[in-house]
């Protein structure tokens, strides 16, 4: 069933690819009306409009996003209707005008939609700003929303300059104007383009790479494999099981084998085709079944347990089997919750530079300081010799927080040739290193009074964490640790695994490890409701946590509005009114998660919370390791330092997510 795969190439065939990657037809020269300005440009008929403003006018507000056509970050205004840039070519477009964020404003005079979305802080992370923002030009001629109330949250109570007043956030008018710099809009002169070659295999020894053909290619400037990065990373200590490229054996489709740095991204990719690649494809591993099936000699990784087990979690607490004997309705159900991706608008884009003896690194990471732990371990430098800045960051919901290869690989290509490199992955190439939410199959058997009080809960869970470690020890931990936070249960039993399969590593996503098995426990038990009689809020509420209490398994709960918070959820959405129709659910559910815990990944000494504040000529400078990703921490900072040095947010300068600062 399985062979192995090799190809190679004569010098015919470089040539060949060589003259396919410049296949630019012609160039040809256009005069275009941008913003109110005529540009005349010489560009490669097969270039769109979105490339075109984005290099060769270097008007980044305009953003890359999913390539197709569909999600409209790409929008610009074509004789002022809303058109997407990326499905439009320049040729066709003289004599129209042509406005892009850059231009909405009249000079430093915002445009009133760009007015509302600073006021309203509509702008988060801001990669989507520039492209709702034109879209919505048409609705300039409606009346504009009533003016932000101004209360105070306080009541009187205490008197605040700064803190509860409805302020812009302070990168509110860069986002909006499309002046803030995503790591892709960051140009440096000479920079060289990386493409990476991935497996096409889940599954497979590599019994050989010859990268001979793709460094014949004219405009390839390096060509890199594992053998260059052979040391393995990973996010926490105990899973470092990563390499930027691998040499030996690949485990999904999409992992990296090679990269190149050319001078034009056509050029990379051709090299990259140029690559002959021998392997050994071996049987995949596709389930979570499969998975602990798997011979010990025939495993995905070569650490963790039995089979393909990553990780295995066993907790009990309280009297279990007392608690299930004294119960007077028992039920049990399995359930199995699809993973999903986190899918930001901005793909995860570095570009590194390498100049006297010290990298520096640009990224769309959520952690400087990860990436920058990483980077010292494979590429074998000290930390004072690397520099890793987070860029204006497009989204990331979890995806962006591991350090990734493509970041690791541009440093390693600017060390090798003197210049700076970029790499932005493509949309494809986001879903085979994103990290997504882990698939998990549940098992969960719960004991009840007739009065709908619980008294013990068996729970089991067995994650699908993909190729590799990532974060899966602790979202193995959490599926479990967390179900009793919200409700009252006096025993609990907790097992649970992560396993590997020949599938994209999963990893964090928007409180990982809860929502799946949250998802479970709702279900399961509205169905308990069901089988005696009660109704479902009704047995919810009934074994609420209580405020400032402990959980069986010693989590602290502090504060808690489950109550009243229920109250006014039922009450506002007519919750018991609502019209019940076959094939049409409705449901009550709550969750929780943990934040703020302050434990660092890596033990150490060091303060994790620490802000430095600089007053200096009559300015204040604040320093902080958090990076901005459109939760408003750098607003949040400015406010407290103003606040407490009676100024304003906007006297405040924050420098942020660089490790040779912060």
């Amino acid at each position: 069933m399985y062979a192995n795969a090799v190809f190679t190439l004569s010098n015919k065939d470089v040539n060949q690819l060589h003259r396919e990657a410049l296949r630019d037809v012609e160039r040809v020269v256009l005069t275009l009306d941008v913003n109110g300005e005529a540009r005349q440009l010489l560009v490669p008929s097969h270039k769109t409009l979105l490339e075109v403003l984005r290099e060769d006018m270097q008007l980044t507000g305009t953003k890359h996003g999913c390539e197709l056509g569909e999600c409209g970050t790409c929008t610009v205004l074509i004789d002022g209707k809303p058109q997407l840039s990326c499905l439009l070519l320049p040729i066709q477009l003289e004599g129209r005008a042509i406005t892009t964020i850059e231009g909405m404003a009249n000079g430093s005079d915002l445009h009133p939609l760009q007015v509302a979305f600073a006021e309203l802080g509509a702008a988060q992370c801001g990669y989507c700003t520039p492209g709702i923002l034109l879209g919505a030009y048409e609705m300039n001629d409606r009346p504009h929303p009533a003016a932000w109330p101004q209360t105070s949250p306080h009541g009187g109570e205490v008197k605040l300059n700064v803190v509860g007043k409805p302020l812009p956030k302070v990168d509110a008018a860069a986002k909006v104007t499309g002046r803030a710099l995503y790591a892709d809009d960051i140009a440096l002169p000479r920079t060289l383009h990386c493409k990476i070659l991935r497996s096409p295999h889940p599954h497979a020894r590599i019994l050989s790479i010859d990268t001979s053909a793709a460094k014949r290619i004219p405009g390839v400037l390096a060509v890199i494999t594992g053998l260059d990065l052979p040391i393995k990373f990973g996010i926490l200590p105990v899973t470092q099981d990563e390499r930027a490229l691998e040499h030996e054996k690949v485990r999904y489709v999409g992992d990296p084998i090679a990269a190149v740095a050319a001078t034009e991204e056509e050029i990379a990719a051709a090299a990259c085709d140029a690559i002959a690649v021998e392997y050994e494809v071996l049987e995949p591993v596709m389930s979570i079944e499969a998975a602990l099936q798997t011979p010990k000699d025939e495993r995905i990784q070569d650490y963790g347990g039995p089979n393909n087990v990553h990780k295995f979690v066993a907790l009990e607490f309280g009297d279990v089997d007392g608690g299930f004997a004294r119960a007077d309705h028992i039920r049990e159900d399995v359930f199995f919750f699809q993973g999903n991706t986190h899918l930001p608008m901005e793909q995860h884009s570095a570009i590194a530079t390498y100049v006297d003896g010290k990298v520096t690194l640009w990224s769309s990471t959520q952690v400087v300081h990860y990436v920058h732990r990483a980077l010292s371990k494979v590429l074998e430098l000290p930390m004072n010799r690397i520099r890793v800045i987070g860029a204006a960051h497009g989204g990331g919901f979890g995806g962006k927080t591991d350090p990734f290869a493509h970041e690791i690989i541009v440093c390693k290509l600017s060390m090798i040739t003197g210049r700076p490199v970029k790499c932005t992955l493509t949309r494809e190439e986001v879903f085979y290193a994103h990290r997504g939410r882990h698939p998990v199959l549940m098992w969960v058997r719960t004991g009840v009074t007739r009065d709908g009080r619980i008294t013990a809960m068996h729970f089991r869970s067995a994650l699908d964490g993909g190729a590799y470690g990532s974060y899966g020890v602790a979202s193995t931990f959490y599926t479990g640790a967390l179900q009793t936070v919200t409700y009252d249960i006096p025993a609990y039993r907790f097992e649970g695994c992560r396993v590997f399969t020949n599938k994209p590593p999963c990893g964090p996503k928007r409180g990982h490890g809860t929502p799946q098995p949250r998802f479970a426990l709702e279900l399961h038990l509205e169905k308990i409701a069901h089988d005696i009689g009660l109704d479902p809020v009704e047995l919810k509420r009934r074994n609420f946590v209580q405020p400032n209490t402990r959980t069986v398994n010693w989590l602290r709960v502090t504060s808690c509005g489950l109550e009243e918070c229920t109250d006014r959820v039922i009450d506002a959405s007519r919750f018991h009114d609502r019209e019940r129709r076959p094939g049409h659910g409705m449901g009550f559910a709550i969750s929780s998660y943990l934040s703020g815990a302050g434990t660092a990944i890596y033990w150490n000494d060091m303060p994790h919370s620490e802000v430095q504040i600089k007053v200096d000529r009559g300015g204040v400078t604040a320093y902080c390791g958090a990076m901005e990703i459109g939760q408003g921490s750098d607003s949040v900072l400015a406010t407290i330092v103003a606040e407490e040095l009676g100024l304003q947010p906007s006297d405040i300068r924050l420098v942020t997510a660089d490790t040779d600062t912060t």
